[in-house]
């Protein structure tokens, strides 16, 4: 099990998305790998720095990292240019393209930004 932090009893965490996620990244990466859960970050907008929080940032020593946004829905679906989140209900919720909204509209300094204001990963914990 890779060390998790913080270390939660997956039952507390009340998204079920974001559990079932931590659950397999317990019971599926390597132990010398790291986990930290909820983890506040700045990113930049135009003049200004907005906080944000990961859902999840992934460690795996000589390889890099991963930060994982966790969502509810089941899917995705496009029609003539019209995106929709699929719900567990199986409704369609119109909404915005999920490649620009999670790349291109936080855009793509969001390291170089945390870099710059001191933040080390490797004092996560």
């Amino acid at each position: 099990m890779p060390k998790m932090i913080p270390e939660l009893e997956p039952a507390k965490i009340s998204n079920e998305g974001e559990r079932v996620l931590y659950e397999a990244l317990c019971e599926q990466l390597p132990d010398d790998w790291v986990v930290r859960y909820h983890y506040s970050i700045c990113v930049r907008q135009g003049e200004h720095f907005r906080e944000c929080e990961v859902d999840f940032i992934v460690l795996a020593p000589g390889k890099g990292l991963m930060v994982l946004e966790c969502k509810g829905n089941i899917g995705w679906e496009c029609q003539s240019g019209q995106w929709y989140q699929l719900t567990k209900t199986l409704q369609r919720k119109s909404t915005e393209n999920p490649f620009w909204r999670f790349t291109l509209k936080r855009g793509p300094h969001r390291i170089g930004d945390l870099r710059r204001k001191g933040t080390h990963f490797s004092k996560l914990g």
